[in-house]
Protein backbone atom coordinates (compact mmCIF):
# COMPACT_ATOMS: atom_id res chain seq x y z
CA UNK A 1 0.00 0.00 0.00
CA UNK A 2 1.39 3.34 -0.91
CA UNK A 3 0.04 6.32 1.24
CA UNK A 4 0.61 9.38 -0.84
CA UNK A 5 0.36 13.35 0.05
CA UNK A 6 -2.91 15.26 -1.26
CA UNK A 7 -2.77 18.89 -1.18
CA UNK A 8 -6.38 20.38 -1.42
CA UNK A 9 -6.68 23.41 -4.11
CA UNK A 10 -7.05 25.22 -1.24
CA UNK A 11 -3.63 25.63 1.12
CA UNK A 12 -4.98 22.36 2.99
CA UNK A 13 -2.63 19.23 3.00
CA UNK A 14 -4.33 15.83 3.95
CA UNK A 15 -2.73 11.97 3.99
CA UNK A 16 -4.95 9.74 1.31
CA UNK A 17 -5.20 6.51 -0.04
CA UNK A 18 -7.87 5.14 -2.91
CA UNK A 19 -9.30 1.90 -2.25
CA UNK A 20 -8.71 -1.19 -4.13
CA UNK A 21 -8.92 -4.95 -3.64
CA UNK A 22 -5.45 -5.62 -3.65
CA UNK A 23 -4.47 -2.72 -0.41
CA UNK A 24 -8.29 -2.66 1.67
CA UNK A 25 -6.54 -5.17 4.70
CA UNK A 26 -3.80 -2.47 4.79
CA UNK A 27 -6.15 0.43 4.25
CA UNK A 28 -8.62 -1.20 7.11
CA UNK A 29 -5.75 -0.89 8.93
CA UNK A 30 -4.63 2.97 8.53
CA UNK A 31 -8.26 4.06 9.03
CA UNK A 32 -9.05 1.76 11.81
CA UNK A 33 -11.93 0.53 9.88
CA UNK A 34 -13.53 -2.10 8.96
CA UNK A 35 -14.00 -4.75 5.58
CA UNK A 36 -17.83 -5.20 4.97
CA UNK A 37 -19.86 -6.37 2.08
CA UNK A 38 -21.91 -3.50 0.61
CA UNK A 39 -25.01 -3.21 -1.81
CA UNK A 40 -26.17 -0.46 -3.68
CA UNK A 41 -28.36 0.55 -5.92
CA UNK A 42 -26.85 1.53 -9.43
CA UNK A 43 -28.60 3.54 -12.51
CA UNK A 44 -26.38 1.50 -14.70
CA UNK A 45 -28.80 2.61 -17.71
CA UNK A 46 -29.15 6.32 -17.33
CA UNK A 47 -32.69 6.37 -19.10
CA UNK A 48 -34.46 4.10 -16.78
CA UNK A 49 -34.38 5.79 -13.32
CA UNK A 50 -36.99 3.25 -12.34
CA UNK A 51 -35.31 0.33 -12.13
CA UNK A 52 -32.07 0.91 -10.23
CA UNK A 53 -29.44 -2.31 -10.37
CA UNK A 54 -28.58 -4.02 -7.21
CA UNK A 55 -24.45 -3.48 -6.93
CA UNK A 56 -22.47 -5.87 -4.75
CA UNK A 57 -18.89 -4.50 -3.80
CA UNK A 58 -16.50 -3.92 -0.80
CA UNK A 59 -15.69 -1.69 1.14
CA UNK A 60 -14.31 0.13 4.50
CA UNK A 61 -16.45 1.04 6.68
CA UNK A 62 -15.20 3.45 8.87
CA UNK A 63 -16.11 6.31 11.83
CA UNK A 64 -15.51 9.90 10.77
CA UNK A 65 -16.36 13.05 13.06
CA UNK A 66 -19.89 12.76 13.11
CA UNK A 67 -20.99 9.48 11.54
CA UNK A 68 -20.13 6.03 10.05
CA UNK A 69 -19.32 5.56 6.23
CA UNK A 70 -18.24 3.41 3.92
CA UNK A 71 -15.45 3.89 1.18
CA UNK A 72 -15.96 1.51 -1.72
CA UNK A 73 -13.56 0.61 -3.77
CA UNK A 74 -12.13 2.81 -6.23
CA UNK A 75 -13.30 5.85 -3.41
CA UNK A 76 -10.25 7.55 -1.34
CA UNK A 77 -9.72 7.81 2.17
CA UNK A 78 -7.92 10.82 4.04
CA UNK A 79 -6.71 11.52 7.26
CA UNK A 80 -7.64 16.07 7.79
CA UNK A 81 -5.33 17.96 10.11
CA UNK A 82 -7.07 16.83 13.00
CA UNK A 83 -6.86 13.29 12.52
CA UNK A 84 -10.02 12.42 11.22
CA UNK A 85 -10.71 10.28 8.68
CA UNK A 86 -13.28 10.97 5.90
CA UNK A 87 -14.32 8.95 2.65
CA UNK A 88 -14.61 11.11 -1.02
CA UNK A 89 -15.31 9.46 -4.28
CA UNK A 90 -12.99 9.21 -6.88
CA UNK A 91 -14.13 12.20 -9.10
CA UNK A 92 -14.88 14.52 -6.03
CA UNK A 93 -11.58 14.17 -4.80
CA UNK A 94 -9.35 14.75 -8.33
CA UNK A 95 -11.53 17.95 -7.85
CA UNK A 96 -10.88 19.03 -4.65
CA UNK A 97 -7.19 17.51 -4.07
CA UNK A 98 -3.70 17.51 -6.17
CA UNK A 99 -0.57 15.53 -5.51
CA UNK A 100 2.07 17.02 -3.71
CA UNK A 101 5.19 16.74 -5.50
CA UNK A 102 7.77 15.98 -2.52
CA UNK A 103 11.10 17.32 -2.97
CA UNK A 104 14.22 15.02 -2.94
CA UNK A 105 17.13 15.78 -0.98
CA UNK A 106 19.97 13.25 -2.09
Amino acid sequence: MTVTRYRKREPIEVDAVRVTIENIAEVKQWCGGQVVNASYASYLDENDEEHPAQVQSVGVKLLTKNRLQVALIGDYIYKDHEGYFHKMPLGEFHFEYEPIQEENNE
